[in-house]
């Protein structure tokens, strides 16, 4: 469940300007009606002793360069947000050799500024004579379990900073309040216990098979069917009060934000911030499947190994949906029941708004252009119009406080539709309401403030189609990541891909995410476009197998 600057010089890291650019001004609304159906238990887990305040005054310090970091960092140190792996990485193709990269100390290796380490070039393999007999998607098999067992180790040790660094530091835990303390953190020592479960079984094997290891997935089986990712999906389901707490308190909490300047400048840390560590567990759980399917299409179709690795991707994929289902759940139901008590119906055609199916596919405020004729003279006259638009109907208010919207008309979506205008030059389109409240046949001509905000209620407002896509299809890469909680728009993770199916003049893109299918706006100022064609036929390729489409390389 997010910076529309520059690029940082760590991956992964949004800018303290653009984070606070990004923080939605709804967050002002106040305790949520929500918290009025959660239970005992939820009070019972926030509950803590009386904080103690503490000012403290500290100074700033700047963020080492990537190329501290990387001479501070051995193989023993790297933690997850330095490490990319490469099964997942879209600026390398798929016949290049590990030979080719420099190699660091540590057996770590450097391309494009990305770091990661390498089974081939691990002492113990170095010096033995097994790799020269082996066939070059042998090795490559081998370099892509490795992955994900280095991979894991570095994500445990950047959870273990998260825990000891941050949520275990008395002095952040005592500037904030107990129900903040439980957003911000979850249960991520739940996750953490989780990574040393999963960690530990993959070391128990790499220790086993000693030089060449035989198979990782059944391992990745054996968990997801044990039930032990669980605490993934309440990590997940709490993303969006996560969100919302870290962006009030950087807004309106100074000690808050001086205490974690002083904890994001620690060694530990390696100049990263708070944000990037509490985002690792939704990047670990849906990179998991792509790992997976990069070890498998290192099979042979007719090695065991391959129908192994093949049920691991399908249980790995099927985990990653559940995650987002219920996270869309939660923050869904929440939002209704806020939205029920903000809205007002004066007409007896009222309805219960709250319903398990309905759901907020976006809202906000747009101008109503008419023409009039007054004592004989035309004029234009004007009035914005609050749209709260759901996936069964739409509703049309007017904004009565900073809270509350009077509802003027209603119409189901299914008798909704959208007309451009040509040759207009003011981001006006016409919402056609074929059967209103009353019965009647209603055209409006509404305005935008920006090209991206009308293709985006154009997109809401039609119905959806299925979209062609082809090798020729724009696809980009998510390049620094992106906190955001509105309807049409989702969190962006670096190394995210999408593919593009429709860009606005200003500078944001209608994509599909390629690990699970999710459509969502995103501005391009985040993403850079994948220009190899052969990376792009490999992301479509990888893109029919995560959706359950069987497709062999």
């Amino acid at each position: 469940m997010a910076n529309c600057d520059g690029i940082g010089d760590l991956d992964g890291v949004v800018e303290e300007d653009a984070f606070h650019n990004d923080i939605n001004d709804n967050n002002n609304e106040g305790p949520s009606p929500f918290r009025k159906i959660r239970t005992k238990s939820y009070y019972r887990a926030i509950s803590t002793p009386p904080k103690i305040r503490i000012q403290p005054s500290l100074p700033s310090v700047e963020e080492p360069s990537e190329h501290d970091v990387i001479l501070s960092l051995t193989d023993k140190q790297l933690l997850y947000q330095k490490v990319k792996e490469k099964g997942i990485l879209n600026d390398v193709t798929d016949d290049e050799d590990v030979e080719e990269d420099e190699l660091l100390p540590g057996c770590c290796l450097k391309r494009g500024g990305t770091l990661r380490q390498s089974w081939i070039f691990q002492p113990h393999v170095q010096e033995s004579l097994i790799v020269q007999n082996m066939s070059s998607k042998e090795k490559k098999r081998q370099e892509a379990m490795f992955e994900l067992i280095t991979s894991e180790s570095s994500y445990l040790r950047s959870l273990n900073v998260l825990v000891n660094c941050f949520m275990s530091s008395e002095e952040l835990r005592a500037c904030i309040t107990s129900t903040e303390y439980h957003h911000l953190f979850s249960n991520v020592e739940n996750v953490r216990a989780a990574s040393r479960r999963f960690h530990s079984a993959l070391m128990k094997r790499r220790k086993s098979s000693s030089i060449v290891i035989d198979d990782v997935s059944d391992i990745v089986i054996d968990q997801v069917k044990s039930n032990r990712f669980a605490p993934y999906i309440t990590y997940c389901s709490n993303e969006t009060y996560q969100q919302r707490a870290l962006q009030r308190l950087m807004r309106e909490n100074e000690t808050f934000v001086d205490i974690l300047r002083k904890l994001e400048s620690s060694q530990q840390c390696a100049g990263l911030p708070l944000h990037s560590f509490l985002l690792l567990p939704m990047q670990r759980i849906t990179r998991l499947p792509l790992l997976i399917d990069t070890i498998r299409q290192r099979c042979d179709v007719t090695m065991p190994q391959y129908d192994v690795a093949s049920r691991a991707l399908r249980e790995t994929t099927n985990l990653v949906k559940i995650c987002n289902e219920r996270a869309k759940s939660l923050e869904r139901t929440e939002h209704m029941i806020q939205l029920q008590q903000q809205l007002e119906f004066k007409s007896s055609r009222s309805f219960p708004l709250v319903s398990a199916q309905r759901y907020l596919l976006k809202s906000g405020a747009l101008i109503k252009s008419s023409d009039e004729s007054v004592l004989g003279f035309r004029r234009v006259s004007k009035q914005e119009l609050n749209l709260f638009l759901f996936n069964d109907v739409l509703i049309i208010t007017r904004k009565k406080s900073k809270d509350t919207f009077s509802v003027t008309d209603y119409c189901y979506k299914n008798r909704l539709s959208a007309r451009e205008i040509i040759d207009d030059v003011t981001n006006s389109f016409v919402l056609i309401l074929e059967k209103n409240q009353e019965g009647q046949r209603i055209e409006m001509r509404l305005e935008a403030d920006k090209p991206n905000i009308k293709a985006r209620w154009m997109m809401a407002l039609q119905p959806q189609v299925p979209h062609k896509i082809t090798r020729e299809t724009m696809q980009v890469e998510v390049i620094r990541s992106l906190l955001t909680d509105e309807t049409d728009m989702t969190s962006l993770k670096v190394m995210d891909v999408y593919i593009v199916i429709k860009t606005t003049p200003d500078g944001w893109i209608f994509g599909e995410r390629l690990s699970d299918g999710c459509r969502a706006w995103l501005p391009s100022t985040h993403v850079k476009e994948i220009l190899s064609e052969r990376i792009r036929q490999r992301n479509l390729q990888r893109r029919s197998r995560l959706l359950g489409e069987e497709t062999l390389i």
